[in-house]
C-alpha cells in the first residue's frame, strides 16, 4: 500500500536529506515556524507519509533535527558563512530563516541581515565565472573601492598577479604610518 511504501522511504530518511529540503524551502528570510510542524509537512508531502504517522515521526525526531540546525548554523559561522537557519526559542523550538528579521532585532543588526539574504547567491554567481570574467570582476570591485585604476594583466600560466588596482590610502582617510 501506499502508507506501508512511504514508511520504508521514510525509514531510510538521512536527517541531512530533510534538513536540505527544509533549508531549500524556507530560505534565510523565512519567518519563524514550528519546527514540529515544518518537519511533520516534509514527511507528508516529501516523504508521502499519512499525516498521524508524520506527527509521530516528526515528534520523535524533532530534538535530532533542532541539534543538526545548531551544528550546520555553527559550523557556518565559523567558516565565515551565513546559516541558513537558526532556531528560536527552546522549550517550543521554532526555526527561522536566520535574515529573517525579528521585532526586537537593533538597526544594525537588522541592516546586516538584510545584506546577508543575498550572499548565497552572489557567491553561487561569482563562483560560475570563467577565469577572465572573474579577473575583470576583481578589477572592477578594486574601482569600486576606489581604485584610481584597475587592471588586469595578460593571461599567462605564471600562477601570478591577475588584476591589480592603485587606491589612495590618504584620500581614503588613512593617516602615515610610523
Amino acid at each position: 500500500t501506499r502508507g506501508q511504501c512511504a514508511e520504508t522511504r521514510c525509514q531510510g530518511m538521512n536527517l541531512d536529506e530533510l534538513l536540505d529540503h527544509l533549508e531549500a524551502v524556507l530560505g534565510l528570510g523565512h519567518p519563524p515556524r514550528r519546527l514540529r510542524d515544518l518537519i511533520e509537512g516534509e514527511l507528508t508531502g516529501l516523504f508521502g507519509l499519512p499525516p498521524i504517522r508524520a506527527a509521530e515521526q516528526a515528534e520523535a525526531i524533532e530534538v535530532r533535527v533542532a541539534m543538526r540546525i545548531e551544528q550546520r548554523a555553527a559550523k557556518a559561522t565559523a567558516g565565515g558563512g551565513v546559516p541558513a537557519l537558526v532556531l528560536l526559542g527552546s522549550s517550543v523550538p521554532t526555526v527561522a530563516g536566520s535574515c529573517y528579521v525579528l521585532p526586537t532585532d537593533a538597526p544594525e543588526v537588522v541592516a546586516a541581515k538584510i545584506g546577508r539574504r543575498h550572499v548565497q547567491a552572489l557567491l553561487a554567481a561569482i563562483q560560475e565565472l570563467t577565469f577572465t570574467d572573474f579577473e575583470k570582476f576583481g578589477a572592477r570591485v578594486l574601482s569600486e573601492l576606489g581604485a584610481r585604476s584597475a587592471f588586469v594583466t595578460p593571461r599567462s600560466s605564471d600562477q601570478g598577479i591577475d588584476f591589480y588596482g592603485v587606491i589612495s590610502l590618504a584620500a581614503r582617510g588613512a593617516s602615515a604610518v610610523s
